[in-house]
């Protein structure tokens, strides 16, 4: 078997965005504009891996808080807003929205954004939320009353009660009815992250009390600066909110994102030749077939996480199979090399 280089190895794992804790993070919000707020707030969101959300969906929830029930996220009507991302695709560093559909950097006659990434929009002045949350012609994320608000992004389009985020992110000048004791508890499920625990419970209960502390955030972006590590996964440098004033006249720069991503090749992508190519079905028992549309040759190797060669065929099918079912279960990669030298990486599980 033929050992790869480290590099080669970091590199995959960076094209596929392997085990990352969180696929999205939360990077600004923008929950009170100038004049009338709905449908011009918005989430600035970072991509940690290329995402196309035809096939990974996943949904953002903006919370209007009065007191927070036994739904938790999935509450809707006043409380709850959802957004479906279920279309377009974003690749690793990408910065990307979800919001009303107006667009604009502090509401009425400001900076239009539509020229950025956006995800998902709903005029939610005359529009309910995907499946959950009311249509609300003020506005439907809080604008720090007295119970912290925030946003939450999950795996996935069907939310209940136990549904645990991969992203969330709290502000208000305190955390008031955005969680009860009980019993029964009542709150809001949280993820593993730089400033929450599952272990601990909901937010509010045990350490997971971190919100940006705020009490006016009229024509403010809530802004986060913080370092994510995308090869070990964690924040190496926790978020903390920072307040950027807003007006008519600000311009895109303005928004600029605050994170920054490490560990990784933003914007590496794959080879516009290959682009098209699959492997189905994934996961599998270890029996998988390669799509080659172009019908031209390419070189299949297939590695273990510690960089092994295990597999290797050179073929000119229209559909090429591998055979690893005497392989142990779990994750493997593929490379994949035309004879032009373009290169694409693919993530395998066996199951």
């Amino acid at each position: 078997m033929k050992k790869i280089y480290n590099y080669m190895l970091l590199s995959i794992l960076i094209l596929t965005g392997y085990n990352a804790s969180s696929q999205i993070l939360i990077s600004a919000m923008m929950p009170n504009v100038a004049g009338t707020d709905s449908a011009y707030e918005y989430v600035q969101l970072i991509a940690t891996q290329n995402i196309d959300f035809a096939t990974t969906p996943y949904s953002l929830v903006m919370l209007n808080n009065g007191a927070a029930t036994l739904k938790g996220w999935a509450q809707g009507t006043a409380i709850s807003y959802k957004f479906n991302l279920t279309s377009g695709t974003v690749h690793t560093g990408d910065v990307f929205y979800v919001g009303g559909n107006k667009m604009k950097i502090d509401g009425v006659g400001s900076t239009d954004l539509s020229g950025l990434i956006w995800i998902r929009v709903i005029n939610n002045v005359t529009t309910g939320g995907d499946g959950l949350g009311n249509l609300n012609t003020t506005g439907v994320f809080g604008n720090v009353g007295g119970s912290a608000d925030g946003a939450g992004v999950f795996l996935g389009t069907t939310i209940d009660s136990t549904s645990i985020p991969v992203d969330a992110l709290f502000f208000g000048a305190t955390i008031g009815t955005a969680y009860a004791a009980g019993p029964p508890i009542k709150g809001y499920q949280v993820p593993n992250s730089d400033h929450y625990t599952t272990a601990q419970g909901f937010f509010g209960a045990g350490t997971n009390t971190y919100s940006a502390l705020c009490r006016n955030l009229q024509d403010t972006l809530l802004s986060f600066t913080g370092t994510y590590d995308t090869t070990l996964n964690t924040w190496a440098v926790p978020r903390v909110a920072t307040y950027i004033k807003l007006t008519t006249a600000s311009l895109i720069s303005a928004i600029n994102t605050n994170i920054t991503l490490i560990g990784t090749l933003v914007g590496m992508n794959d080879s516009e030749p290959l682009k098209n190519i699959e492997i189905y079905p994934n996961p599998s028992d270890g029996v998988f077939n390669i799509s080659n549309p172009k019908i031209t040759s390419i070189d299949v190797e297939v590695y273990d996480l510690l960089g092994n060669s295990i597999y290797r065929v050179l073929k000119t099918d229209k559909n090429i199979g591998i055979d690893l079912s005497r392989n142990a279960k779990g994750v493997y990669f593929v490379r994949i090399a035309d004879q032009s030298g373009n290169k694409v990486v693919r993530k395998l599980v066996i199951k």
